[in-house]
């Protein structure tokens, strides 16, 4: 066999090889074997074996999946009986309230200060709420009994924080510690769960969202805190913290403000919603220069990203810089440091821990599968070239003539 076509037979042995390791990766990704090792992401708060996830899912959609997908083979959704469990094993709910960052539920407020104001001496008290500085939401999901929804509606099951005041028409289905964390269901689509179980760390970070070179991720630290160092350990060493000049130069050379935003799932400033939708009617405010209703992102996921100015990440001390989206409309005592398109985004300062943030950097966009099927080529390649080198003869060997 001349060596022309012993080449040709090592390619086509490395081309069927790799095939018959492409089906087999892409069976093993629905399985779910792969993302037993290798997770999507990483939770954004933990306690024990509860981790918090954020997800753009609705009720008929599987959370056990998504935090399989997300954190690994042996994560699933967690379960009321599972908070349970822990509580009545000795485990404390301020410490689990705390750890997986839960703020009070918005509906139990109200309730509280008009019981705080007529009844001073009333057993629940200002000393009853914990305090959690750093939050992420007011309900998470779970699944009760191993079921996603209550009954036969569309209201998937979620786990709140009332701190001992449950407010009239809260349909509760269970309660711990006297309403300190209550079990209801609602409808919407989005938001935060608990998933359960063991989380393997070896993720290979991947961003919340992605747009071009910027990347969103979740942070938990203050204004001391090294976001460049944070972006090289969740996305790699060629990542830094985005700056205001980065989201300058993409606008001046084109950029569409309305895709970046979409991209980054940017929600509009809380200010800015209120300025536009007034529930104070002596609030007066000009609108000549809003010509069309801003445009909806549905599955927003915050209203500020931290961000650098000039390689900067703080405005004189203690104020860390953040691009917001105001849609033209800047409320009354906004420190606005710059501003693209007339206020459609604007450069902020203010304090606080934790929340997410803007890396910049080329992100690779291969998947895990990806990633794994050119690795296997390439060992298949380099172990059937050495297998040729030692013998060349290990594919067709020549016919020996026979003695007559």
């Amino acid at each position: 066999m001349s060596k022309i076509n012993r080449i040709i037979a090592i390619v086509f042995a490395c081309c069927v090889l790799f095939f018959v390791t492409l089906a087999a990766v892409y069976l093993l990704s629905l399985t779910g074997a792969i993302s037993n090792l290798f997770p999507t992401s990483e939770p954004l708060a933990s306690f024990q074996q509860f981790h918090v996830i954020s997800h753009d899912l609705d009720e008929n959609d599987d959370l056990n999946a998504e935090c399989e997908l997300q954190l690994g083979g042996g994560v699933r959704l967690a379960d009321w009986n599972d908070i349970v469990a822990f509580y009545e094993g000795g485990g404390s709910l301020d410490e689990f309230i705390a750890a997986v960052k839960m703020s009070i539920r918005d509906d139990m407020r109200p309730y509280f200060e008009q019981i705080m104001q007529t009844n001073k001496e009333k057993v629940t008290s200002k000393s009853d709420i914990t305090s959690t500085s750093e939050t992420y939401d007011d309900e998470y999901r779970i699944s009760f009994n191993g079921n996603l929804r209550y009954a036969n509606t569309d209201r998937h099951y979620f786990v709140g924080r009332h701190d001992h005041i449950k407010p009239p028409g809260f349909l509760a289905h269970d309660d711990l510690n006297r309403n300190q964390l209550s079990l209801g269901s609602w409808r919407g689509r989005g938001g935060y769960a608990i998933c359960y179980g063991e989380f393997n760390e070896n993720t290979i970070g991947i961003p919340l969202a992605s747009f071009q070179k910027f990347h969103l991720i979740a942070h938990d630290l203050d204004e001391n805190g090294d976001l460049n160092e944070f972006c090289k350990t969740e996305l790699g060493d060629d990542f830094r913290i985005a700056d205001w000049n980065d989201i300058l130069a993409f606008y001046s050379e084109g950029g569409s403000l309305d895709k970046f935003i979409a991209g980054l799932k940017m929600a509009e400033r809380d200010e800015r919603v209120e300025m536009f939708f007034p529930t104070d009617f002596t609030l007066q405010m000009t609108t000549a220069n809003i010509t069309e209703m801003p445009k909806e992102v549905p599955d927003a996921i915050a209203d500020e990203y931290r961000i650098s100015k000039e390689g900067e990440p703080r405005y004189q001390t203690g104020r860390h810089y953040f691009v917001g989206r105001h849609e033209h409309i800047v409320p009354p005592g906004f420190l606005s440091h710059d501003h693209i398109n007339n206020y459609q985004l604007t450069l902020g300062s203010w304090r606080g821990k934790g929340g997410y943030a803007l890396a910049y950097g080329n992100l690779i966009g291969m998947s895990t599968s990806t990633i794994l099927l050119i690795f296997y080529g390439i060992v298949l390649c380099v172990t059937l070239t050495i297998i040729h080198i030692l013998n060349p003869r290990w594919l067709f060997r020549e016919k020996t003539s026979e003695l007559t």
